[in-house]
């Protein structure tokens, strides 16, 4: 699934998927030219759960959710093609 996608499908209301879309957008901002090419579609993805499951957890605040998604990838970065 899309990293958008997976955000657009988050059980929040349009108002917080806003808020959810907004944080991964400043995130992938500030960590995506940064990012190897064979990279971009699962550190995108690993954003946005990151962003989702944070939500979940009823922590909404734009800003906190862009840097708890960054330090999410960059503890616990995606396997790609099966490499770590």
């Amino acid at each position: 699934m899309e990293a958008r996608k997976l955000l657009e499908a988050a059980p929040f209301d349009a108002e917080t998927v806003n808020v959810l879309k907004l944080a991964f957008d400043d995130a992938w901002a500030s960590i995506g030219p940064s990012v190897a090419p064979d990279w971009i579609a699962d550190i995108r993805i690993s954003l946005a759960h990151a962003i989702v499951a944070h939500a979940s957890a009823g922590k909404i605040d734009c800003e906190r959710l862009k840097i708890i998604a960054i330090e999410a990838v960059q503890k616990h970065p995606p396997r790609v093609h099966g490499r770590a």
